[in-house]
């Protein structure tokens, strides 16, 4: 494989985990390195075909990127973690960061995280949730430079 074909996620890397292969920005960011399996967070329902159209959008209209499911929630890999995704009874829980506070009434919980980035918290709970508006952040939380 040439270094124009290895995924910029890999290229921009400057710390892989020894275990689990993973690579992060910073050396020693600490993880799981264990994975669980997409059913075990997606039964077949509802939270199912929203993932799928979210999965679908999130590669049309963002970038390309690939799934990550930790035991935690399963997470959207593009250059890095851009996008965390945690099934609820009647709903997807999406997280993201943005470098910028979302006044926003889906936005269900915004908290600062460090100096510049802020997480955010929205529902998608009907396949009209993924929208153009929601797609648009996180666009942007995808194409976020980590520094």
């Amino acid at each position: 494989m040439s270094v124009a074909d290895t995924p910029a996620r890999v290229r921009d890397a400057k710390w892989r985990c020894p275990q689990c292969g993973r690579t992060f920005s910073r050396t020693g960011q600490p993880h799981s390195c264990r994975t669980v399996s997409l059913e075990s967070h997606l039964r077949d329902g509802p939270q199912r075909a929203l993932f799928e159209r979210l999965l679908a959008a999130v590669n049309s209209k963002a970038g390309e990127c690939e799934v990550l499911s930790l035991p935690c929630c399963i997470h959207l890999v593009g250059r890095y973690d851009f996008l965390a995704v945690l099934p609820r009874k009647e709903r997807l829980e999406i997280r993201f960061v943005l470098e910028r506070v979302l006044a926003n009434p889906r936005v269900q919980r915004s908290a600062r995280i460090s100096k510049a980035l802020y997480k955010h918290s929205v529902d998608v709970r009907t396949a009209g949730d993924i929208d153009e508006e929601l797609l648009s952040w996180v666009r942007e939380a995808y194409h976020l430079e980590r520094r």
